[in-house]
């Protein structure tokens, strides 16, 4: 990756989370101030959010190991808009796939960082109109069919995306097999869900799964079942 538009573009990144940080704390902060209301001591805040932060905080670890390599530099403001997995995720894969880039390369990284600034602008201006035809449109909204058919939403988005990452694509290089490393932690996960109820412990899942991923992954390849083959390789005996 150019040295230059990498240093630059963490660089905007950092910048933009520490103000958004700033924000976040900060009006509480001042409502706080302003209307007296500041907790009595720390350990008051633990008590409250203590559940909270036991289901969210392995939650979010498992989201920036496993998100990150996919979002490239635009994970900063991936994070900072939110609605992850269920929009930005599709955005940036569905990018790639449109421009033919790849994970993990200058071109993919600056297609990811368009496509998730564009989403976020978008996703804006339909949430301002929709706070403006909220009550025209109602009717519509309430409407048995429509409550229906969003019930199919998003198991059809995340089917989506699951097609999506069953290729060999990996960066720079074509990994052949690499979708059979999924096969043993989807059979894990059910047959531990069925004798121990995985409810409320997703973060914590998914964190074990990314683990056994990278062991399995590593003994496919060192069983050559994984095979990795440079792309600029295989474009090269394509011409011949």
């Amino acid at each position: 990756m150019d040295k230059n538009y990498e240093t630059s573009i963490h660089r905007t990144g950092r910048i933009g989370v520490i103000i958004a940080i700033g924000f976040m704390l900060g009006i509480p902060a001042v409502i706080s101030t302003v209307y007296g209301v500041w907790p009595e001591s720390i350990g008051q805040i633990f008590a409250v959010g203590g559940g909270l932060l036991a289901v969210f905080l392995p939650t979010n670890i498992a989201e920036v190991l496993s998100y990150t390599p996919i979002l490239g530099s635009s994970a900063y403001l991936t994070f900072l808009t939110g609605n992850v997995m269920n929009l930005k995720i599709p955005v940036v894969i569905n990018a790639q796939v449109l421009t033919d880039t790849s994970q993990g390369t200058d071109e993919g990284d600056t297609i990811a960082t368009i496509g998730v600034a564009v989403s976020s602008i978008v996703t804006t201006l339909i949430i301002v109109l929709g706070v403006i035809l909220l009550v025209p449109l109602r009717p519509l909204l309430t409407s048995p069919a429509v409550q229906t058919a969003t019930q199919y939403l998003l198991p059809a988005l995340f089917g989506g995306i699951l097609l999506s990452f069953v290729n060999d694509d990996c960066g720079e290089y074509e990994a052949k097999g690499k979708s059979l490393t999924m096969i043993f932690p989807l059979i894990l996960v059910f047959v531990i869900n069925a004798f121990y109820p995985l409810g409320g412990k997703e973060g914590f899942v998914v964190l074990l799964c990314m683990g056994v991923t990278v062991v399995c992954a590593l003994v496919m390849y060192k069983a050559g079942i994984i095979k990795m083959t440079l792309k600029s390789e295989l474009k090269a005996r394509k011409k011949k």
